[in-house]
């Protein structure tokens, strides 16, 4: 299998080289000085560069045993590079930081494809995927990315845990908040002694946290003094456990602070006497939500001006700062007189002014200094220098014309240095915003019914002549269970999220109409500036930007009466469908990798000593990933999606109402045995035999689009059912084999998972069928030929989308197309 995934991808590896690497366009200069500049630049860079790995999942909200399909991009990769091979995904609860699932996929060329189960165990609530290659930088993971998603429960859930803030005289007497959490049964039984642990805080910042119980109410009443509650880490954590059961539930408090947080941005940095300047204003509530404001703007207590933000809590305006005055802005409509100031103005610099940050191939920009001087002008991404030129500025201004023409397409930085190559202003611009690689998504229908074939076809948008060719993900899924606020696409990270502070949510981030370009003008006049430190990178030097790169893959080691061995011994590794001998080191260490190691989905791996007694030789392995994981989830911070506070907040969100009979689980009880016995998968929920192994009921076995569902039943020795790939076999039954010191069972790494879509012409249930993701491909190439897909939708009614992403060799690809979905 992993030859077949090298196969499919290879022609592909040698333009996703392109997509992020190209070629340095430094001026040449006999300058020392400024080849020096030049140099730490690109040391920094080296150091700091960004996380070059995307992974697109098929939405954010799962509910529990639903699957998750993903593809993994890692776009610089170079096959003469020494590349990752490994793509490990885990599954974190945010609110506790545990792993929840952990699974390993083949990396072939830069692509991954991966499938998960979330599982049936976990309360529902905010939870996140980091996928990372195996690739390590001085002990840190060097490619990561994480996904938010959320998880609900699709099963009637056997009790309920909610939080309401009591608004009581006694509360604010004492100067806090009073917190009633009632824990009942689905009938509305009080619930006593449940056992409840709470945190204040985040789960990488807490304030407080304990453990309590429920009293024979049901309930328990928090006190939280104000003192305690401080702007960003105003959450209150619970968590109920009942019976085997935990219910996640999480409030945002308010805070003792009827200020705003309003914060200004002159473009180029800073306010210069006498210069007229443009500055961006970001508006928020203390809990971090975008205010739509209309604002005044004083000088020394007189009205200059009216100002406003626009929804996502951004404005700007354009005025003369003079020296000695005072610049305040009072927001109009609020309580009280609360007024916020300006940064200071200085006596003298340079202002940047620019029409339009968006640009194709040239940008327009004018130098403005009070004082006549010499300046030094550099185009640069933080990791590269393009262009470096001297300039001459004065109270006129200096009119220039960058020719872009040779940038890459991304975000770049204009800076401007004094003559002690002292920064004194700076503006981030966005290159070649319209060079894209479009694609044409059309269906053979506007809107569908349920049950109905649809037909999409596909091709890029390219002049005659043009060969540029692409890879893509292709997903269909129903609108509602993708969350703007947790959302991510290929095109939009790379080019803005990763390099920049977190963005106003929005539903396109780099559209083509005026009102898209008009919010990325103001995030590149807000946002952009703040995200690297220059004192920072001029001070580096190589020796700090040095990178010792380590692959990992799964280990072990053998060992005699507990010793280092003398001598290699051979070990046979099996998977679930071959054997493999291999050798240890004269120590008996050994390595499994992507010739030995990979397995089906949740199949285990065995490794054991072809010869010797187990009173002599033990098997023990090393788990270099769990090193891995320690560390990511150590500096692992949530995001924060609760900017509202609520008086009132339930478990019961978490549960999709009218989904119970999607997903049945039967109560099962599971005794041990005094034999130490393992079969390749173990058992779980459902109709499986004593393998694990399962034939859904469309004839697939081991079907990963219907686990442990009612219909499933054991596979019969001697009878034909489907592989993954729709092929007919002989299922051949399963072996069990012993666990002992000389066996040891690992979990391998996985091939991907085929998605298989419902074919209603084929086999039309009378159950209901609710999926929410009708059709995955993870990954197809894609030209000025027409491709072509055939699916059908489910049960759901409503919106769909079809979202294609991926990459070619003219940069990213995303693309995507709505349907409507109505009831028979």
């Amino acid at each position: 299998m992993a030859d077949n995934i090298k196969d499919i991808i290879k022609p592909f590896s040698l333009f996703i080289f392109f997509v992020l690497h190209f070629v340095t366009l430094s001026a040449q200069s006999n300058n020392r000085s400024i080849d020096s500049l030049t140099s730490k630049i690109i040391s920094y860079g080296k150091k700091s560069a960004p996380s070059s790995l995307f992974t697109c999942f098929d939405k954010t909200i799962y509910v529990n045993n639903e699957s998750v399909w993903f593809t993994a991009y890692l776009l610089n990769y170079s096959k003469q590079a020494y590349g990752p091979t490994m793509l490990s995904a885990i599954l974190i609860n945010d609110q506790i930081g545990s792993i929840a699932l952990d699974q390993k996929f083949e990396m072939a060329n830069g692509l991954a494809f991966g499938h998960a189960i979330i599982p049936d165990s976990i309360p529902p609530g905010d939870y996140s995927f980091i996928t990372y290659t195996n690739i390590l930088a001085n002990g840190i993971p060097k490619d990561v990315f994480i996904q938010p998603i959320s998880t609900k429960s699709a099963a009637e859930t056997p009790f309920f845990a909610s939080l309401k803030l009591i608004d009581t005289a006694g509360a604010k007497a004492n100067n806090g908040e009073q917190i009633s959490l009632t824990v009942e049964t689905k009938d509305h039984v009080p619930i006593k002694n449940a056992v409840v642990t709470w945190e204040l805080g985040l789960v990488s910042n807490k304030i407080s946290s304990g453990t309590v119980k429920t009293n024979a109410d049901g309930k328990y009443l928090f006190s939280i003094a104000h003192s305690q509650v401080e702007p960003g880490r105003n959450f209150l954590n619970v968590r109920v456990a009942y019976k085997n059961e935990v219910r996640n539930v999480k409030m945002l408090l308010p805070v003792n602070d009827k200020k705003l947080n309003i914060k200004f941005y002159p473009e180029g940095g800073y306010l210069i006497d006498g210069l007229v300047s443009t500055v961006g204003w970001e508006a928020k509530t203390v809990y971090g939500r975008p205010l739509s404001i209309n604002a005044v703007l004083y000088q020394d207590n007189y009205i200059i001006d009216t100002v406003h933000t626009d929804s996502y809590g951004m404005g700007r305006f354009r005025f003369m700062p003079r020296l000695g005055s005072k610049y305040e802005l009072k927001p109009m409509g609020f309580s009280g007189n609360i007024s916020y100031a300006l940064p200071g103005t200085l006596p003298y610099g340079v202002v940047i002014t620019t029409q339009k940050a968006i640009s194709d191939d040239s940008l327009q920009l004018k130098l403005t200094s009070k004082y006549p001087g010499k300046f030094l002008v550099m185009v640069h991404n933080f990791r590269q220098v393009f262009y470096s030129f001297p300039v001459k500025v004065t109270a006129d201004g200096k009119k220039i014309l960058v020719n872009l023409t040779e940038l890459p397409k991304g975000l770049t930085a204009i800076t401007v240095l004094d003559s002690l190559q002292r920064p004194c202003a700076e503006r981030i611009f966005f290159a070649h915003y319209n060079r894209r690689s479009p694609v044409s998504i059309t269906t053979n229908r506007a809107a569908y019914t349920t049950r109905q074939k649809v037909r999409i076809k596909l091709k890029m948008l390219l002049p005659k002549g043009d060969s540029t060719t692409g890879i893509v993900t292709v997903a269909c899924v129903q609108n509602n269970k993708i969350e703007a606020k947790k959302a991510n696409d290929i095109e939009s990270f790379f080019s803005l999220k990763q390099e920049l502070e977190s963005l106003p949510v929005r539903d396109t981030y780099m559209g083509q109409n005026a009102g898209d370009k008009d919010y990325l003008e103001k995030v590149l006049l807000i946002k952009g500036w703040r995200k690297y430190s220059w004192q920072n990178m001029t001070r580096d030097n190589a020796k700090d930007s040095t990178v010792d790169e380590k692959r990992v893959l799964i280990s072990g080691a053998v060992t005699r009466y507990g010793k280092p061995l003398k001598k290699p011994v051979a070990l046979v590794v099996m998977t679930d469908s071959a054997s493999k001998v291999i050798t240890t080191t004269a120590k008996g260490d050994f390595q499994l990798d992507n010739t030995n190691a990979i397995t089906a989905e949740r199949r285990k791996i065995y490794v054991m000593l072809s010869e010797g007694t187990a009173d002599v030789y033990a098997i023990k392995m090393k788990d270099s990933f769990k090193l891995a994981n320690n560390v990511l989830i150590n500096g692992f911070k949530p995001g924060n999606y609760s900017v509202i506070p609520v008086p009132v907040i339930s478990s019961d969100s978490a549960t999709v109402k009218g989904l119970n009979h999607v997903i049945n689980l039967k109560e099962v009880k599971i005794t041990g045995q005094k034999e130490d016995t393992y079969s390749l998968q173990q058992m779980r929920l459902g109709q499986r035999n004593e393998c694990g192994d399962y034939v859904c009921k469309y004839g697939y076995l081991n079907c990963p689009n219907h686990p442990d569902e009612m219909g499933n039943t054991s596979p019969v020795i001697g009878e034909s059912y489907r592989d993954r790939y729709g092929r007919l076999a002989v299922y051949q039954g399963c072996t069990l084999i012993t666990k002992g010191p000389s066996t040891i069972v690992v979990n391998g790494v996985n091939y991907p998972g085929e998605f298989y879509g419902s074919d209603y012409s084929v086999f039309n249930p009378p159950e209901p069928e609710y999926q929410s993701t009708i059709f995955w491909k993870h990954a197809c190439f894609i030209n000025s030929k027409e491709i072509e897909f055939e699916f059908y939708t489910s049960d759901i009614t409503g919106v769909f989308s079809i979202i294609v992403q991926g990459i070619s060799s003219n940069g990213l690809i995303y693309e995507k197309k709505e349907f409507i979905v109505n009831k028979q």
